[in-house]
């Protein structure tokens, strides 16, 4: 079996206020603990309580006193980098699974709306497939499919919610990033050809997040 590591972890001692809705410490700070975890805790004892260097809560341990200090006692739960590296696999499998059921069910319809849209919008699409494949199938087609339907919206009502707008709002759940990248795309949706070729080339609506200009880097993910 390979050796169990637990790099870049700090403790510190919290004492439990509730566990009522997972576990608050005194001082207003918690995480959301599972049941099997919650029944080791008992209100108002102090452990200490491993950090990462994300601030996750990565173990919990009951507390001897040392002349140097608090040590841990006893680990009541400990998670290594490996246990992590694990649980971040299963996450991201999960989501691919998820990620590839709502492709599948929308794909046709998806497809539809694409075809409906300004020349200049699909073409904008077509680039980020071109660049990511299935990856950008899977992971943004849904999300800039409806930046470019809102586009094509905006650019009729001039930039302004319309009814049309918050009716789609409504029924597609959109973000406010949504919507603002797609009223500055609809500035540029005019019959000019450098203005269509400026929305052709324009970045992902999700690069801020995903740090990918284009759907290049979406495999990588």
């Amino acid at each position: 079996m390979t050796d169990q590591t637990y790099t870049n972890r700090w403790l510190e001692a919290s004492t439990v206020q509730s566990l009522d809705n997972g576990v608050l410490f005194i001082g207003g700070w918690g995480f959301g603990a599972s049941d099997e975890q919650k029944e080791m805790l008992a209100v108002h004892d102090t452990y200490l309580v491993e950090h990462d260097r994300t601030m996750r809560i990565t173990g919990m341990a009951t507390i001897k006193q040392a002349p140097n200090g608090l040590l841990v006692d006893e680990w009541l739960w400990h998670m290594s980098d490996q246990d992590l590296e694990r649980e971040h696999e299963e996450f991201v499998a999960r989501m691919r699974r998820r990620s590839e059921e709502t492709l599948a069910a929308n794909r046709e319809n998806w497809t539809r709306r694409e075809a409906a849209l300004p020349d200049a919008l699909r073409r904008r699409l077509e680039r980020f497939r071109a660049n990511g494949g299935d990856d950008f199938d899977r992971e943004g087609w849904g999300y800039e499919l409806v930046v470019c339907e809102l586009a094509a919206m905006y650019a009729a009502s001039g930039q302004t919610d319309s009814d049309e707008i918050n009716d789609y709002a409504r029924r597609e759940g959109t973000s406010g990033n949504q919507h603002d990248y797609a009223k500055a795309l609809s500035r540029h949706l005019t019959d000019d050809p450098a203005e269509q070729d400026l929305i052709a080339n324009s970045v992902s609506a999700l690069s801020p997040i995903t740090g990918d200009a284009d759907y290049s880097k979406a495999g990588d993910r």
